[in-house]
């Protein structure tokens, strides 16, 4: 468990290097507010909030689905709050289909 702990570590030093390189500077706070799109992501993709599941592939497949989500409703001209709710949504009926696959294969 702890090589998992490793290398996400390590994952995200190496991205924060990226990012620092690419702007010039290093600014703690240039991803604030993703938190809902990160956590959209992981569970469209497959992974379970009650933990146990999930896969990189599934993870970077729910990555590619919300951002093309994000850009559909951005080409039609949402408003960034309703933006944010429809994450929402994604986020509670991913969970109910996950909770429901789980609870159909306990019973």
């Amino acid at each position: 468990m702890w090589f998992v702990y490793c290398t996400a570590g390590m994952l995200a030093g190496f991205a924060g290097l990226l990012q620092a390189s690419m702007i010039w500077q290093a600014n703690p706070r240039d991803f604030q507010g993703f938190e809902l799109d990160v956590i959209a992501a992981v569970v469209l993709g497959g992974a379970s909030i009650f933990g146990g599941r999930g896969s990189v592939l599934g993870t970077v497949l729910g990555v590619f689905m919300l951002v093309m989500v994000k850009n559909s409703l951005i080409l039609m001209k949402v408003d960034t709050t309703w933006q944010r709710v429809v994450v929402g949504l994604i986020i509670i009926i991913a969970t109910a289909i996950t909770a429901w696959r789980d609870r159909k294969k306990l019973g």
